[in-house]
């Protein structure tokens, strides 16, 4: 009888434990600054808390194949890529870290990134070679054929500047261009310039000198990094940083590009001198904020870290462990206003 009851009650806590692990993610409430880590692979956000030392894991459940974050004021936009599924954006708000909207985009058309201009998003489809334009509500307004294979997108100066990698379906590359829309809360003008092979990100910095990674075509051509002037639309400077790198962001003076086989590749604009931090295999997105560079390292097998380093002396201040293949990505630093 009594082995009879165990085996019960056995199966009653299993059952609640069961239970507990499908429950939906949930977040304590979280103050102050805390970093939002895109997991392309398991489809969710984690948030690293700065102040308390801690990781909650999976605490978003995103749409297909996230790619991209994105901040306006207190809310947070989720680009899906969709891959073997619907494309879609998702809308966090970022106090509750709850998903409050979504709308879904064309199947197959690949959404990459999102920026917003004063009042419209926009929004690079690659495999339609687009860009889509949404009012502050995100209902469609209008779209825009735009270049090959478009990725990497940012709103300055009233334009918005949009990095047309070239893209063919055989896997080489055209011409770059960087494509700027002028005027785009109204009707927008086309302009673009012709870049080096590969042209994926961008990056400004606080006096306004904007800078597109070029990434090369992972054979030949190798990574280059141009400064376009936002009035003339004409190549002012360029550094040949070698190797494949894929992200970049602007920090102290410093450009940070992340190199997936390589690490992270730093360029001193004020005195020319470059450095290479070894990261591991993987180095994948960058974010900068307060004199600190935040960078992810990617794996679908392994442990997925964040890293985050000072921009002054290149020091990695913490290495945070995110969990085996997570696909760590896209990252996103929000300080909320206490």
């Amino acid at each position: 009888m009594k082995r009879f009851i165990f085996i019960i009650l056995l199966i009653l806590f299993l059952t609640l434990l069961s239970c507990t692990k499908n429950e939906e993610p949930t977040a304590p409430e979280i103050k102050g600054s805390r970093v939002y880590i895109v997991n392309n692979l398991s489809e969710t956000v984690s948030i690293y808390d700065e102040v308390k030392d801690t990781l909650f894991e999976d605490v978003i459940i995103t749409g297909v194949t996230p790619n991209d974050i994105y901040q306006v004021g207190g809310l947070a936009y989720i680009v899906n890529s969709g891959f073997g599924g619907v494309p879609s954006i998702q809308v966090i708000d970022l106090s509750t870290n709850e998903i409050i909207k979504e709308i879904q985009l064309p199947p197959g058309s690949n959404p990459w990134a999102i920026t917003k201009s004063a009042n419209r998003f926009f929004v690079t489809l690659s495999a339609r070679n687009m860009v889509y334009i949404y009012d502050s509500n995100l209902n469609l307004i209008d779209s825009i054929k735009i270049g090959k294979w478009p990725e990497g997108i940012i709103y300055y100066k009233n334009s918005i500047f949009i990095a047309s990698s070239g893209l063919k379906p055989d896997y080489t590359y055209d011409v770059g261009y960087v494509y700027v829309l002028k005027n785009p809360d109204s009707i927008p003008i086309i302009d673009s310039i012709p870049v080096k092979t590969n042209p994926q990100d961008f990056a400004v910095s606080p006096e306004g000198e904007v800078f597109v990674l070029c990434t090369g075509d992972y054979n030949i051509q190798d990574g280059w990094i141009l400064e376009i002037d936002p009035e003339s639309l004409l190549i002012v400077d360029s550094l040949h940083i070698g190797g494949y790198p894929g992200d970049i962001t602007y920090a102290q003076q410093r450009i940070f590009a992340s190199d997936w086989f390589n690490g992270l590749l730093i360029y001193d604009l004020a005195t020319g001198k470059d450095t290479i931090i070894p990261t591991g295999y993987g180095s994948s997105r960058l974010f900068a904020k307060d004199e600190k560079v935040y960078l992810t390292i990617f794996s679908g097998s392994e442990m997925n870290y964040l890293l985050i380093l000072d921009a002054l002396d290149y020091t990695i201040e913490k290495k945070v462990e995110l969990g085996v293949g997570k696909g760590a990505q896209a990252v996103l630093v929000y300080k909320e206003e206490l």
